[in-house]
């Protein structure tokens, strides 16, 4: 076991131990004798439940951060105008950069690079703080409109989940990594209500392999966060696919606006017609 693991974390069970024999490790607590697979079975339950919530959660506060920019492009458009968007997006990338830097750097980039470094070098450990961290600094550069999405943030959240666990416990590090790609898993599902696709992204890129053992957890894990996000997000496709009128000018897609432009007509999409509304009254209130 990592030095620093163990320095970190004194672990909560201080009497347990993990004995490794030919069939893997068992968890020893006093005269009680767990093996590997209900071990991991138990865990991957948790891992499943805390990254089905964490999915939630995240969704929610990407919610908050949109309407907080919202608010803040509308107070600055009284002031500065058009450039009122720029400037919002600016702050939020720049609070977002601030904060990753000075607290987490490692949650700086997409999220997957870096589970897969700590998979492949650091034995699947990740810092508690990364949770937090990534989430706010996430959230806050989706909401205030940044170039980025949900599937980079949620893995990195929903392993570092896994890490955690596995390090209270003070487990082996195989068991670690698989805890790591769980949590991955789980994100994934119940994120995106994609709970095959989560498995299979868990075992392919975060772990690099299909061994029978560890593909089962997963598999519950996945499951899992997929019951708890279904059960607050809805059973429903995380994205939707445009009707053929959306091409004609009814979903605001860029294609209308481009349209309407052309052929001289007023758009009949809502988002188009506000967008154009409020830039033309900004003109005119600055002009």
């Amino acid at each position: 076991m990592p030095a620093s693991r163990a320095a970190r974390f004194p672990g909560v069970l201080p009497a347990a131990s993990f004995r490794q024999d030919v069939r893997g490790y068992t968890l020893q607590i006093g005269a009680l004798r767990i093996p590997q697979s209900t071990y991991l079975l138990a865990a991957a339950i948790l891992v499943g439940l805390g990254g089905g919530e964490g999915a939630v959660l995240f969704r929610a506060l990407i919610g908050v951060e949109t309407s907080l920019a919202g608010m803040l492009t509308t107070t600055l458009a009284h002031v500065i105008g058009p450039l009122a968007l720029l400037v919002s997006v600016g702050l939020g990338g720049a609070f977002a950069a601030w904060v990753a830097a000075r607290f987490a750097p490692e949650a700086r980039g997409h999220g997957v690079p870096e589970v897969m470094a700590a998979v492949a070098l650091r034995g699947g450990v990740l810092r508690p703080r990364i949770i937090l961290i990534k989430a706010l600094c996430s959230a806050t550069t989706i909401g205030f409109g940044g170039a980025a999405g949900r599937e980079g943030p949620i893995v990195q959240i929903g392993s570092t989940i896994g890490s955690v666990l596995g390090q209270l416990a003070r487990v082996p590090v195989p068991i670690v990594r698989t805890l790591v790609a769980c949590g991955a898993a789980a994100g994934i599902s119940a994120t995106f209500n994609a709970p095959i696709g989560g498995v299979f992204f868990a075992s392919e890129v975060i772990l690099g392999e299909f061994a029978p053992r560890s593909f089962a957890v997963i598999v519950v894990a996945s499951v899992v966060a997929a019951v708890v996000g279904r059960a607050q997000l809805g059973d429903r496709p995380s994205t939707r696919r445009p009707s053929r009128s959306s091409h004609h000018g009814s979903c605001g897609c860029m294609r209308s606006w481009v349209c309407s432009a052309r052929c001289g007509r007023p758009s009949s999409c809502a988002s188009c017609t506000g967008a154009r509304t409020w830039l033309s009254a900004s003109t005119r209130r600055h002009g």
